[in-house]
């Protein structure tokens, strides 16, 4: 049987298909249908591309109204699809901010939720089904038990050593961000709002626009969906304020990716972000395990992600004994029978347990929590070099507005 989804992947990511070496008539048959496949999918991008250019003119020119917060608005967005750590980059932008003492709401879309309400205030004890498993993922890293933010509340007055302690984080899921925006102002009174994948999401008016480009792709093909793997042209770029060089230990030479962004928008500084183990927690105790106590376990890996190979590669790094892996879709809502797929691969192989995100943990731990499964979380965190030079450029944006 062929996978469907993997035979058009292959397509996209082969790009244009090459004249087969032996020529019979199934591989004649092959290319053929590779040709027909390969054009279909240009022209699809072609017009995709030509309503996405549209749209952004509309705007630009102001035919197409943006809605205004009075606070700064940052944009953490991308322009390929996948994942190039957004969520992560969320978090690290957010916990700057709290350094200097700024109250902060983070508006984001919550994909694949139940969207029966439309907007809703994220808690730590949510429920991952209506606000999606990456804002509850934001609160529980941001916010610690206990402190969740309360309607109208003041940063406390009390000193530690000359210091306020950290404001709250408010997160307000919708996909109406301006509505959220307005939630948010009137609930939580923030001094800088945080757009999570917010690079297209036009509607909203920001200060300060950060890209995320992963290394590893950095251009989707130079081609917009279906035919690659952009969400815009390459020279919409030229909107960023500064771009985010994502994955950037995870290859050799990552001059001509920056030689190509600044040809496109030479004024935006280039950081680099790089994904760094931060702690392995025991999924049943919440109890921290150091990582040595992991290294002799032979161990399964599974993870719903946009970007799996990123974290198989960190796991390794680690030194981890990845004997399996089993990699489900971005967002994926684990079921009765993934779990008894997990067992089966566990008992056939003999594996001493499973490892997996901190993004899926929400999803899988209701499923294993009264099964005999050993389950390990890999926490990870986005280190955005250099530090002082992307927290000086961060805050100036703040001044500026």
């Amino acid at each position: 049987m062929i996978n469907i989804k993997k035979f058009f992947m292959a397509r996209i990511l082969d790009g244009k298909p090459t004249i087969p070496a032996t020529k019979n008539f199934r591989n004649s048959l092959l290319y053929g249908l590779k040709i027909l496949i390969y054009f279909c999918l240009l022209l699809l991008s072609w017009g995709h591309s030509g309503i996405v250019r549209l749209r952004t003119k509309l705007y630009e020119r102001g035919i197409m109204k943006q809605a205004k917060l009075p606070c700064p608005v940052i944009g953490v967005g991308n322009i390929t699809t996948g994942g190039t750590g957004k969520t992560p980059t969320v978090i690290e932008l957010a916990r700057i901010l709290r350094r200097h003492h700024k109250k902060i709401a983070i508006l984001t879309r919550g994909y694949q939720r139940d969207a029966s309400i439309p907007n809703i205030i994220v808690r730590p004890d949510s429920d991952v089904r209506f606000i999606g498993d990456e804002p509850l993922l934001m609160m529980r890293k941001l916010v610690e038990r206990g402190s969740a933010p309360t309607e109208r509340q003041e940063t406390p007055v009390t000193r530690k050593r000359g210091r306020p302690p950290a404001p709250p984080v408010s997160i307000i899921v919708g996909s109406n961000r301006h509505r959220s925006g307005q939630i948010a102002l009137d609930r939580f009174e923030p001094d800088v709002f945080v757009l999570d994948d917010g690079f297209q999401h036009l509607q909203l008016a920001r200060t300060f626009d950060l890209v995320l480009i992963d290394a590893t792709n950095p251009f989707g093909g130079n081609h917009l969906l279906p035919a690659g793997f952009l969400r815009e042209p390459v020279r919409h770029l030229r909107r960023a304020h500064a771009f985010l060089l994502t994955r950037s230990d995870e290859i050799q030479d990552i001059g001509p990716i920056m030689d190509t962004l600044r040809a496109i928008h030479p004024d935006a500084p280039i950081f680099r972000g790089i994904h760094v183990y931060d702690v392995v927690r025991d999924i049943s105790s919440q109890m921290d395990a150091p990582i040595k106590t992991l290294i002799s376990k032979k161990l399964l890996a599974v993870s719903g992600l946009g970007n799996p190979d990123s974290f198989h590669r960190l796991l390794e790094q680690c030194g981890l004994q990845i004997i399996q892996r089993l990699d489900f879709p971005d967002h994926h809502w684990y079921t009765d029978d993934d779990i008894e797929c997990i067992r089966r691969i566990m008992i056939e192989h003999e594996l001493d347990g499973m490892i997996t995100t901190e993004k899926d943990e929400a999803k899988l731990l209701p499923k294993i929590k009264h099964s005999e499964t050993e389950g390990y979380v890999m926490a990870i965190r986005m280190s955005i070099q250099p530090e002082m030079e992307f927290e000086a450029m961060l805050l100036k944006s703040l001044r500026a507005n």
